[in-house]
């Protein structure tokens, strides 16, 4: 069937389908390698984003936990018997730390000082008279009153039967809702009581709550047996609701993960927004709790569907850019083919005139079949050079691109057959040359450029393969280059959140208070940092717009002050050293300068 089929037509049905299959899997291996690379970059960020969360939860509850081993060995190591210093030691702990909701000490009957039956129903006693003090701000103002169902509880319970620091499973106490860091209290070997430190988990939630990640990722976090410590937008599962309540075998999984102080990831449906997500979990040891980090797989990955749609962009062009130069390659071929045959025409209409006696073979491919039928109205008189003629020529449509006239032709034919030679001589060449370079883009390598250049039709088969190979190496250059920036931006991401957190810790550790206030009426501060605590105020008391700068500054200094800034703004000056003082948040003076 395809001999009736024009040699043109076959060329480019050949070269379009080898091109096309070596362009789809060669797509198809840069897709599944670039893709699999960024998507994994993309998991490996939010694992780390997730590990970084919880590593910061664990540093802030390692710290809570120390507080309560300091009372604890205070007491162990306390011989003075005075409930009233007690008293003090535990307020001032209290507010040195604005972040604990409550610090305790409780002593077995007679512990403390033997004399509980003078304490009985005493300002923080109970009927017992035990030394159970419990300093706690559950109201809001911090007030002194006795632990309730230390009896039963496991705030006490628990270090009194195991001897050791205990962190206590989420709990509600006189409604609200908390987490206990316990150290037992020691005396010359014996257990003689506790000290320990509560920790509100509103705190908790109002923390994790404002941890966001890619566009609406979002953060919580459970306890060890997966019960919800904290949610963005659902408040009312916060202590109700635990991971198993939620359909699905990954989260129950996960779940199994958290109880065994082990990370990780799944994907599922958020109940909350419905769409496709992927949670990522990290223990935070100390707590032995979990953070949990969700974000909406398809945000997570928008820069792999991009990158997978330019790359199948890119491919399609390609291809059809191949199928033109295909096209272009066919035309090239058998339009020098066609020359040929018109030639030999000319030859068969000029020996015309003599009688042959031999008839040469029209069995042949439709595109030479007027050659036989030409040349045998001439075969008498020409007959040696139109068979070699036509041997060679038959060799070149075959793909033979080396053979060469073997017989001694004389006068024109003799012009033919070197014609011929140098015709196939350069073809040879360059259809050996293009085969290399398009070898060399099988092999993704675009820098082999064409060194034979054809003349007319032939230019256009070296210019096209030319072109390409400079189109598919400037878009394998930008790719690499693409994929290098994205590298570099991300490690530059990550140095300058690594330098952010390290500024903020010095910040928070040094004397220097850092505030940031707009120049309006009463000086309303958009920014304080952590160590405002050193004046007894803490942070959401100034971010909340409770109070504004103004309302900290001496009265009597507040006018000289408003004074000096204005000067300073209405002439320009963008620094400038002010003194006055300020008031701490129980009345103190301070001299600040500013």
């Amino acid at each position: 069937m395809l001999d009736d089929t024009p040699l043109r037509t076959r060329l480019i049905l050949y070269i379009v389908l080898g091109v096309f299959l070596i362009l789809t899997v060669s797509t198809a291996i840069i897709i599944s390698t670039v893709t699999a690379q960024e998507e994994k970059l993309a998991y490996e960020q939010s694992i780390e984003m997730a590990s970084s969360y919880a590593n910061k939860f664990d540093g802030d509850m390692k710290a809570n936990q120390a507080i309560a081993r300091t009372i604890s060995g205070t007491m162990g190591a306390y011989s003075e018997a005075d409930r009233e210093e007690v008293l003090k030691i535990l307020e001032n702990q209290l507010l040195k730390n604005p972040e604990l909701l409550g610090t305790y000490v409780a002593f077995e009957p007679g512990a403390f000082d033997g004399r509980d039956a003078e304490y009985t129903n005493a300002p923080a006693h109970d009927t017992t008279g035990r030394f159970i003090p419990y300093c706690n701000r559950i109201n809001g103002n911090i007030t002194i009153e006795p632990l309730l169902h230390y009896d039963r509880a496991d705030y006490y319970q628990l270090p009194k039967e195991m001897k050791s620091d205990v962190l206590t499973e989420p709990y509600f106490y006189e409604g609200v809702f908390m987490v206990s860091y316990v150290s037992p209290i020691f005396k010359d070997g014996e257990f003689s009581g506790v000290g320990g430190v509560d920790i509100s988990l509103e705190y908790l939630d109002e923390a994790v709550s404002k941890v966001r990640a890619f566009d609406t990722g979002y953060a919580f976090m459970v306890s060890n047996t997966g019960i919800l410590l904290s949610h963005p937008a659902h408040k009312e599962w916060i202590g109700k609701k635990n991971l198993y309540d939620f359909e699905g075998e990954e989260i129950r999984k996960a779940a199994s993960d958290i109880r065994r102080g082990i990370g990780g990831h799944l994907e599922s449906v958020d109940p909350t927004t419905g769409k496709k997500v992927v949670m990522f979990y990290e223990p935070v040891e100390t707590g032995k709790f979990a953070f949990m980090l969700v974000i909406p797989k398809e945000e997570m990955l928008a820069g792999v569907s991009n990158l997978r749609n330019r790359l199948l962009v890119i491919s399609a062009i390609s291809i059809l850019f191949m199928a033109a130069l295909a096209y272009m390659i066919a035309r090239s071929v058998t339009g020098s083919i066609d020359k040929i045959v018109g030639d030999f025409k000319t030859i068969a209409s000029d020996a015309v005139r003599g009688e042959l006696g031999v008839r040469a073979d029209t069995n042949v491919d439709i595109d030479f079949r007027e050659i036989p039928v030409g040349l045998n109205e001439i075969l008498n008189a020409v007959i040696v050079p139109i068979r070699e003629t036509m041997r060679v020529t038959n060799a070149l449509s075959q793909g033979e691109l080396k053979e060469r006239v073997c017989v001694d032709m004389q006068g024109e034919f003799r012009e033919l057959g070197d014609t011929l030679d140098k015709f196939s001589g350069n073809l040879n060449r360059i259809i050996d040359d293009s085969n290399t370079v398009l070898t060399a883009f099988q092999q993704n390598n675009f820098k082999r450029q064409i060194r034979v250049h054809g003349k007319g039709d032939f230019k256009l088969l070296t210019e096209g393969i030319e072109d390409a190979r400079c189109f598919l190496d400037r878009a394998t250059t930008e790719r690499k280059e693409t994929e290098q920036a994205l590298t570099d931006y991300a490690a530059e991401l990550e140095q300058s959140n690594r330098r952010k957190e390290e500024l903020e810790l010095v910040i928070n550790n040094s004397p220097v208070i850092v505030f940031l206030w707009k120049y309006e009426e009463g000086w309303p501060i958009e920014f304080v940092s952590e160590n405002i605590a050193r004046l007894d105020y803490r942070v959401e008391d100034f971010t909340s717009n409770r109070i504004l700068y103004k309302d900290i500054v001496y009265p009597e200094d507040v006018e000289r002050m408003a004074a000096e800034l204005k000067m300073h703004v209405e002439a320009g000056c963008s620094d400038y050293t002010s003194e006055y003082r300020i008031l701490t948040k129980s009345g103190d003076i301070r001299w600040v300068d500013e």
